[in-house]
């Protein structure tokens, strides 16, 4: 059966450095480890140890990456499995609180949707962006919500399971495609919530935490390299850690308005 893609998993890059792939294991190891998450985040806690276990050695990276390449490199109808690297058992990262809890920047998950009939996330350039007044078209984050709570429902991990992108659209006037530059955005990713370990559920009553919703957001950057004379409809497919998990990634795809106002 098709593996998963263990990048994609740990929300990284392939090209990502070893102490790359090391923090981002460590950061979702905090968040999914059961005894934090639950025992629902139990399976996907598993398939972090495994990606973490094969990606933080040189030599089953290596040979991964190999396989990897082979099986995108086949025709889409053949199901090519993605072999798996010998890795000794005792290899076992690091115990969890010699990393201690990093302190939780949750917020209700009302504060990140518009109670509009497109029920669509805030989501909004920063401030302090290369590139001004760029008007975003967000992913629905409800996609998202259902895939988090689905994950966390399953007894064993995905294996093949398809990703899923979650399209942002960027809307450009002519100048700003003609020069690009960088654009980081804030878009929320959904974790357990650690109040009620994932259950929506506390002493009997909905969660104070989370409402009952099971996981709350929590804002992460996405820095979007837009390269000079990107045209309309050109795409970028982007990682964000947290989002990998429960396969689902960023496309970012532009679109240029012709003849429109000049950007100020």
């Amino acid at each position: 059966m098709k593996r998963r893609d263990y990048y994609v998993v740990l929300g990284v890059e392939r090209g990502e450095p070893a102490d790359g792939i090391r923090r981002a294991f460590h950061e979702l190891a905090l968040r999914y480890h059961p005894d934090r998450a639950g025992e629902g985040a139990t399976a996907l806690f598993q398939e972090l140890v495994e990606a973490y276990r094969v990606l933080s050695d040189a030599r089953t990276r290596a040979a991964y990456d190999r396989a990897l390449k082979h099986a995108e490199s086949a025709p889409k109808r053949t199901a090519l499995a993605i072999p798996v690297p010998f890795s000794p058992k005792d290899d076992v990262p690091e115990p969890l609180a010699a990393w201690g809890l990093a302190g939780s920047r949750a917020a209700p998950v009302d504060a990140w949707f518009q109670r509009s009939p497109r029920h669509q996330t805030a989501l909004a350039p920063r401030r302090q962006n290369a590139l001004r007044n760029v008007w975003v078209n967000p992913p629905d984050l409800d996609q998202v919500l259902d895939k988090v709570k689905r994950s966390l429902r399953r007894r064993l991990p995905p294996e093949g399971e398809a990703l899923e992108p979650l399209v942002v659209e960027l809307i450009l006037t002519e100048e700003q495609a003609a020069v690009g530059g960088g654009l980081t955005l804030e878009v929320p990713v959904f974790f357990p919530c650690e109040t009620c370990r994932g259950t929506g559920r506390r002493e009997g009553e909905s969660c104070p935490a989370c409402g009952g919703a099971t996981v709350l957001p929590e804002p992460r950057p996405l820095t979007v390299p837009i390269p000079p004379g990107v045209e309309d409809g050109g795409e970028l497919e982007l990682q964000l850690r947290g989002l990998g998990l429960h396969s689902l990634y960023v496309r970012v795809r532009a679109r240029v308005l012709r003849g429109g106002p000049r950007a100020s």
